[in-house]
């Protein structure tokens, strides 16, 4: 059994990257896949695979927000939305009438203000329409953003949405995992319910909340990863009903890991992406039975990984590493599978050369090549394990581009 590219598409060539924290020396950049300091920031785009195998896929040029469609086994790419901030952040919810929450960053102030918008997808001719747009304005800041770009839309039994989005500060004292719900049949939208507020400093290595969202029949979960001082701590909160109230179960277990990714099965399992506390060591974990299995190492640089389950019970784990080449950074894109509890040897996906100047070091933490895998909406699982990727090459300077540029779309295969 190996590990194979199957399949892959350049979306994109020449692509210009923003940079959207201009007066920043990092440049910390929407329009490319982010890990936050800690722990893994939702990528800026996402796919939706419907249950016949076509494929949504949004991703940014500029301020305007782009789809690409796989329809019967062909790519057609057009505009959905135009706005005055920066695309930053996607998520779907599937069902019988497909939405999608995109929210959209001002970049022109510290204010760091968002613009949600709650989109329905008409299958008929392939468009989008803005059914609710949810302002969210963030007034102060302490040395850094205060609302990052993770947002989550799941749909409960009684066919509402709710949408989650998340507020912190790389400095900041605490932070807040919001809910609003959005009832498809009145278009009506509640008010903002605070799901988490954890208070305490924020350590010097600026660790963050990060929040792991899913459904489970009428009950919705969110996995609360406090990264406060060095401890890593986990915490579960669920709410019953579509109106329920936020009650706390499980608290505080962990294992000092930061949580990449995670995925759940049919049986109600969780699977989980994580690494070591200094990004140099990847693992797999089975949440039901508790084994963690050590997928890759390296002795210097950064590991950041994504992974997918499929309905055969295929596990597909994609990284990047950032390590020092001279003066630059080369990213390697990399990937293993697992089938019938054995894992293929890991492949190279992608070789990025000189991607990032010296001015950022391979531990670098706000900016990031992280593969990011097609998945449907939980229970349903998908049936093939296509990745996106954000590449560039001959890097300079950040401010100042790179020779090769582009969005690639990879298929990846068990033979």
């Amino acid at each position: 059994m190996s590990l194979i590219v199957s399949d892959e598409i350049d979306l994109i060539t020449n692509y210009t990257f923003t940079n959207v924290l201009s007066n920043w020396g990092d440049a910390w950049r929407f329009d490319m896949p982010n890990v936050g300091a800690g722990g893994y920031r939702r990528n800026f785009s996402e796919f939706y695979q419907f249950s016949n195998g076509d494929l949504i896929y949004f991703y940014p040029v500029g301020t305007q927000l782009w789809q690409a469609l796989r329809k019967n086994g062909s790519w057609t790419t057009k505009l959905v939305m135009n706005d005055t901030k920066v695309f930053a952040t996607a998520s779907f919810s599937g069902g019988e009438d497909l939405y999608s929450l995109v929210g959209f960053m001002d970049i022109n102030s510290y204010t760091r203000s968002f613009n949600y918008y709650l989109l329905k997808y008409n299958s008929s001719d392939d468009t989008w329409s803005n059914v609710k747009t949810i302002e969210t304005n963030v007034t102060s800041w302490d040395q850094g953003p205060k609302n990052v770009p993770y947002s989550e839309l799941l749909r409960d039994g009684n066919n509402n949405l709710h949408i989650f989005y998340q507020e912190d500060g790389w400095y900041s004292y605490g932070a807040y995992l919001r809910e609003r719900i959005y009832n498809t049949v009145d278009s009506s939208l509640s008010d903002i319910v605070d799901i988490s507020v954890l208070s305490g400093n924020v350590d010097q290595n600026k660790n963050i909340l990060v929040s792991v969202i899913k459904k489970s029949n009428n009950d919705i979960y969110a996995l609360i990863c406090d990264y406060t001082a060095t401890n890593r701590m986990f915490s579960k909160k669920s709410a019953f009903g579509s109106y329920g109230a936020w009650t706390d179960f499980e608290p505080n277990w962990g294992n000092g890991r930061a949580v990449l990714s995670t995925r759940y099965d049919t049986d109600e399992n969780i699977h989980f992406i994580l690494s070591s506390t200094d990004f140099k060591n990847l693992y797999y974990m089975n949440g039901k039975n508790g084994t963690e299995e050590l997928i890759t190492s390296i002795t210097s640089g950064a590991l950041y990984g994504q992974m997918t389950l499929l309905s055969n019970g295929d596990i597909y784990v994609a990284w990047q590493e950032h390590i020092q080449n001279g003066s630059y950074t080369d990213i390697k894109i990399k990937a293993k599978a697992k089938r019938d509890g054995n894992w293929t040897d890991e492949i190279l996906v992608y070789n990025a050369v000189n991607s990032l100047s010296g001015q950022q070091s391979p531990n670098n933490r706000y900016f990031s090549f992280t593969p990011y895998f097609a998945n449907s909406t939980f229970p349903t699982l998908p049936s093939e394990a296509i990745l996106s990727l954000v590449v560039a090459d001959g890097c300079s300077l950040i401010t100042n581009g790179c020779s090769n540029r582009k969005v690639k779309i990879v298929k990846l295969s068990l033979e």
